[in-house]
């Protein structure tokens, strides 16, 4: 014997699926495809005008960013001895050294 769920009604299902029986599809305007494809064809490009300020900004900005990574790759890239998660592991799992 199965237990009736309450969430589960049945009547209102079918209330909501026939609620759906005159229900028809939404049509667009007929023009609207070809309104689309024409804007499409005839669009050009667009030169995007910054201020100077403003480019000088962006280059500045791309520059110290390529700077600070040559530093950051010049000081970590030297091979050195040990696996390099070394020290975050022996920090990481100080704790154990207490414990036993």
């Amino acid at each position: 014997m199965e237990a009736k769920n309450p969430d589960h009604d049945s009547s209102r299902e079918e209330k909501t699926l026939k609620s759906l029986d005159n229900m028809q599809r939404a049509h667009a305007n007929p023009l609207l495809y070809d309104r689309i494809m024409k804007s499409i064809e005839s669009a050009e490009a667009k030169i995007v005008s910054m201020p100077p300020f403003q480019r000088w900004s962006i280059a500045a900005g791309l520059a110290l960013l390529i700077l600070l990574n040559a530093y950051s790759l010049r000081q970590h890239g030297h091979p050195h001895k040990g696996n390099a998660y070394d020290p975050f592991a022996k920090e990481y799992f100080s704790y154990l050294e207490n414990q036993f």
